[in-house]
């Protein structure tokens, strides 16, 4: 099961129509509707009422939209917890070192091969 899924669930039962729901989620319908299938079979229930359009969800449908709802309001919280332990003013001052770094390394490798032009070119006349 992938998180993806979750959201197609979730999107489908906002707009409540393939379409609409696959346009959201910026795929085409037949992957929103084939990753519903996939979570369907995987979880061994029918979620999504079919006919020739989109006519709600199952009973079983909607407790898997609820999970689905608490699962990623709960990987979103998990995002926010790793990305507010990150320092951005440290790698903000790292990566300034490394830049700094490369741009010094560029400059002594471009001395570098001044000299060697210059030695070859004395060499090649001696």
């Amino acid at each position: 099961m992938f998180i993806r899924q979750l959201e197609y669930l979730v999107t489908l039962a906002r707009e409540k129509h393939f379409a609409k729901a696959a346009e959201v989620c910026h795929v085409s319908q037949p992957a929103l509707s084939s990753a519903i299938r996939g979570l369907e079979k995987e979880l061994g229930v029918m979620i999504v009422q079919r006919g020739r359009r989109f006519l709600g969800l199952t009973i079983e449908g909607e407790r898997v939209l609820a999970w689905a709802q608490q699962t990623l309001a709960s990987n979103i919280d998990s995002v926010r917890q790793g990305i507010d332990g990150i320092n951005l003013d440290e790698e903000t001052a790292n990566l300034v070192k490394y830049q700094n770094a490369y741009a010094a390394a560029a400059k002594t490798l471009n001395v570098v091969e001044q000299l060697l032009v210059t030695a070859i070119g004395l060499i090649v006349t001696a």
